[in-house]
């Protein structure tokens, strides 16, 4: 199995390419909060996901 990695870069793009059309999931977070912070948060998120991993 390769190694898994998580970028600052990659969570950033994932993030920047979050559709606010869509539905918030169960916490109710829409997606348009997390698009238009994506620079802000892509290094805290990108941060945890390492330490889940």
């Amino acid at each position: 199995m390769d190694k898994i990695e998580a970028t600052t870069a990659d969570v950033d793009k994932l993030l920047a390419g979050l559709s606010h059309h869509k539905a918030s999931g169960p916490d109710e977070i829409s997606t348009r909060n997390p698009k238009e912070l994506h620079f802000e948060i892509a290094h805290i998120l990108s941060h945890i996901f390492r330490l889940s991993i």
